[in-house]
Order: structure tokens, then C-alpha cells, then sequence
């Protein structure tokens, strides 16, 4: 896993996995690593926000969740691992129309817009976005010509148009190697995965590349192919789901940004 140097006379380094939900901790004393199971990523983010980290870890994280001791990585594989730079590699994206109109072709962008057209968002859920207060950089991994992206990622566009706060950007999965590679899924290159970031370029959270009912639809149906190509569209209620769950997340990232004391003391609210 890798970690991040902290400022403390306790810890010298952390680091957090949120598929896992597992945060790892390096001591300074004594040179140890351990991992602490089923943390919540909020807990992990006000560590890493505390003014006295050693203290919020005393009190909120030591003794309170299930851990192990683990043996640290030699510093050459850390170095080896990837670092990414969110703020380089988002002003590298393209917004939505600009992403079709550069990696879609004919047949592609058609059956984009139509499903664009199809998705519909209610007053309530309009009224929920146009309310979020942080600005919130969002990536988007996705491949024009891959269905499960056909059929979720035009929703993100009306998720934007509904908040000025929300800055949707669209990665081509094979662009950037590294990005690929950092985003990948049980080991897997899919798509769509979606980024959510701070202004000031952390990551908050990442989801994909199906939601849950997309998966259980897929269960009852004997999993169904792979990739979808995108041929035979969703039913309206399939969609109703999809919007419904895709907006959850859009809603915890800027709650956990909203929420977040390192920003509220930024912005002096």
C-alpha cells in the first residue's frame, strides 16, 4: 500500500485502501507498520486533517479496530509504485461533448445520444445537486465504445448540468497507461471509473465500473457478457436504478468534501 509522509513525532506515514476499507500506519517508534480493518474512509481523512495526528490516533484509531502487524515494503518496490497527479492528469480530459466528438465514430456517438436522451433527472434529485457547495473535479475513465459507459456515463452530463459545482471531465481509457493501470478493477482494466477530487487535487473517492443493480440484473441473468456493446439498451426502470445510484455517490463526495475540517477551515465555513 502506499502512504503518505505525515508530520508527527508518532507516525511517519499513512496510507489507506478503500476497496478494503483498510489504513495502514507506520510508528516512528518502534519502526512498525500495522493495518487496522474496517475504518471508515472518514476516519482516515480527518487523521490525515488533524492538526496533532498522534493524538486523533491515540484516541479515535489505536485499540478501537481489528489490526496486524505487516512486514513494510523495501523502500526500491515504493519507489516503483505509481504517484499520480490528479491536477495534470484532469487538465488532460475532455469535457463530454469534446470526449465524443474526438474517440466516438458515427455509430458510437448515436446510440451516446440517444441514451442521453433517454436519461431524466426528478426536481428532487435536481434540487439535491444544484445545493452541493463545494467545487468537485470529477474523472471519468470511461471508452466510447464500451456499452456499460454508453450506458451510465450520460447521466454524469446531466448530474453537471445541474450543478455549477460539479466539473465533469472524460478520460480515455487507453490515453494515459499509468491512469489505467492505477484504476484498475480485481486486476482488470474496466470502465467506467469515476474520480472524485478536492479543488485542491486529493482524491476523495473513486466507483465502478457497475453499480449494484446492474450487477444483480447481470446475476439473474447468468452474468451476461463482459463488456454490453451497447446494442440493446436498458429498460426505463434499469435507468431509474442506475441514476438513482450513480447520484449517491456524486452526493457522498461532496458531503465528505463539505464535511471535510480541512476545507471548512479554508473557506471559513
Amino acid at each position: 500500500m502506499e502512504r503518505t509522509r505525515v508530520e508527527s513525532s508518532l507516525i511517519r506515514s499513512v496510507g489507506y485502501d478503500l476497496p478494503s476499507s483498510i489504513l495502514e500506519i507506520e510508528l516512528v517508534e518502534p519502526n512498525r507498520v500495522y493495518e487496522y480493518f474496517d475504518v471508515p474512509f472518514s476516519v482516515y481523512t480527518e487523521l490525515m486533517e488533524a492538526e496533532s495526528k498522534g493524538s486523533y490516533f491515540n484516541e479515535f484509531i489505536k485499540d478501537l479496530y481489528a489490526y496486524q502487524e505487516v512486514e513494510d515494503e523495501p523502500a526500491e518496490a515504493i519507489t516503483k509504485r505509481i504517484v499520480l497527479d490528479w491536477s495534470k492528469v484532469f487538465a488532460d480530459a475532455l469535457p463530454y461533448g469534446s470526449f465524443l466528438d474526438r474517440f466516438a465514430n458515427p455509430g458510437q456517438r448515436s446510440r451516446w445520444d440517444a441514451m442521453h436522451g433517454r436519461f431524466a433527472l426528478t426536481a428532487e434529485q435536481r434540487g439535491l445537486l444544484s445545493g452541493f457547495a463545494r467545487r468537485m473535479p470529477v474523472l471519468c475513465m470511461a471508452g466510447a465504445w464500451c456499452g456499460d459507459c454508453i450506458n451510465q456515463c450520460p447521466v454524469f452530463d446531466h448530474f453537471a448540468r445541474a450543478s455549477t459545482r460539479i466539473d465533469l471531465r472524460f478520460l480515455d481509457r487507453d490515453v494515459q497507461p499509468e491512469v489505467r493501470a492505477a484504476l484498475s478493477i480485481n486486476g482488470g482494466h474496466r470502465v467506467p471509473v469515476v474520480v472524485f477530487l478536492s479543488e485542491d487535487w486529493y482524491e476523495v473517492t473513486r466507483y465502478g465500473e457497475r453499480t449494484l443493480s446492474i450487477y444483480r440484473r447481470m446475476a439473474a441473468d447468468q452474468l451476461g457478457p463482459a463488456c454490453p456493446t451497447g446494442f440493446v439498451p436498458p429498460p426505463d426502470e434499469a435507468l431509474a436504478a442506475v441514476t438513482a445510484e450513480w447520484l449517491a455517490e456524486f452526493e457522498r463526495a461532496q458531503l465528505i468534501l463539505r464535511l471535510s475540517p480541512r476545507l471548512r477551515a479554508m473557506h471559513g465555513d
